[in-house]
């Protein structure tokens, strides 16, 4: 028998921007090879916490630098669709925040995640099979 070598298949998704009447505007077309994208959403999420942490509503200047990594955060996802999103949502922040992040942690961050610990794994049992 042959030894099975598989690419992963991209994470393949259908947003759709809905008016407050609650029809599509605008349907947005995922195609996300997650391994590629991985580093950059790692290192934008982390801008994103720490800009998070340092926010204070009081302050434009903190206010403006959590906004830019919000951004920063949104084009690793939907690259050329970000200012669709940006302009769907005509400067309502906050349901942008309330929709789109959960649906980009729980949707494909957890991906991603089953992605990082597949290869931990996949590395451990290759260490144990070269000691047999």
């Amino acid at each position: 028998m042959n030894y099975p070598l598989k690419r992963t298949a991209p994470f393949e998704d259908n947003l759709d921007l809905l008016d407050e009447s609650g029809n599509v505007v605008k349907t947005i077309h995922l195609s996300l090879d997650l391994e590629t994208i991985m580093g950059r959403y790692t290192t934008a999420l982390g801008h994103l916490m720490q800009a998070g942490e340092a926010a204070d509503p009081r302050n434009p200047v903190s206010l403006s630098m959590y906004g830019g990594c919000v951004v920063e955060f949104l084009k690793v996802i939907f690259e050329d669709d970000t200012d669709a999103i940006l302009a769907h949502y005509e400067g309502r922040y906050m349901d942008l925040l309330e929709q789109v992040l959960p649906y980009i942690y729980r949707r494909i961050g957890r991906q991603i995640q089953a992605i990082t610990q597949g290869r931990i794994d996949a590395m451990k049992e290759a260490r144990r099979a070269e000691t047999v």
